[in-house]
């Protein structure tokens, strides 16, 4: 993530209520489940595939508000993404403890659930994006627009003109004849700064999906391994005193 990717999603963030991220983390797994039922056995749901019980299940809100409030942390810490990255591998050495805790050696987390994973993330935030209305924030076409229906005295009227123009040359490389009127093209070139501002958004949560799910998954392997590892060892201990 670039220093200026790390702003735009700390900026959204602080939009976000403690409600909508709950949310938004429910959102996330919901996202997953219903689209691969199969992956309910990563939260021990796996017998109610097929039904809706999930959904109110604590393992499943527990799951879900557990990795909103490291969602949260990640973002108070992410201009230091080694202590991002920290809070997210915790997060998914969890997984490993939960199995091992069952004393019973279970497969791997398939593959398939953390492509899903960093999906779920960017969608989640796609649909959060568009639904909130920006508080705060005024575009500088929205202020041009805005003084141009603010007619001046008829003696600067000649140079309102003459802005006018330059203004045309400046949004389209054109002097304005035979073209959009000026509020057609503001309002054309407020369109064009709000898809680059959506797109730049996009592309930094798309980033962000990743890191989160890649890290997670770092620290769920190598949980998985060091357990592996202690087991051996606990193994080689008993054979020696035996």
């Amino acid at each position: 993530l670039s220093k200026h990717q790390k702003v735009i999603l700390v900026t959204r963030w602080k939009q976000l209520t403690q409600q909508m991220i709950l949310d938004a983390g429910q959102r996330v797994f919901e996202t997953i489940f219903q689209r691969d039922p199969y992956l309910l056995s990563i939260i021990h749901l796996e017998h109610l595939q097929g039904t809706d019980g999930w959904r109110n299940h604590a393992n499943f809100n527990l799951h879900a508000q557990r990795f909103s409030h490291t969602l949260t942390q990640c973002m108070q810490n992410i201009m230091e993404p080694y202590i991002a990255a920290d809070l997210l591998q915790e997060f998914g050495a969890a997984y490993a403890e939960e199995e091992d805790s069952e004393m019973e050696l279970r497969d791997n987390i398939p593959h398939s659930y953390w492509d899903r994973l960093s999906s779920a993330i960017t969608s989640t935030v796609k649909e959060l994006l568009d639904s909130l209305t920006p508080k705060g924030t005024t575009n500088h076409v929205d202020e041009i627009h805005s003084s141009l229906n603010v007619l001046p005295s008829p003696f600067s009227k000649s140079r309102v003109t003459k802005c006018i123009q330059h203004l045309k040359v400046f949004l389209f490389g054109t002097d304005g004849r035979n073209t959009l009127s000026v509020n057609d093209a503001l309002l054309v070139n407020k369109d064009r700064l709000a898809l680059q501002s959506n797109s730049t958004d996009i592309c930094a949560w798309n980033v962000f999906a990743m890191f989160v799910s890649n890290q997670i998954r770092f620290g769920y392997e190598m949980e998985r391994m060091l357990r592996a590892e202690l087991r051996k060892l606990g193994l080689r201990n008993q054979r020696k005193t035996a």
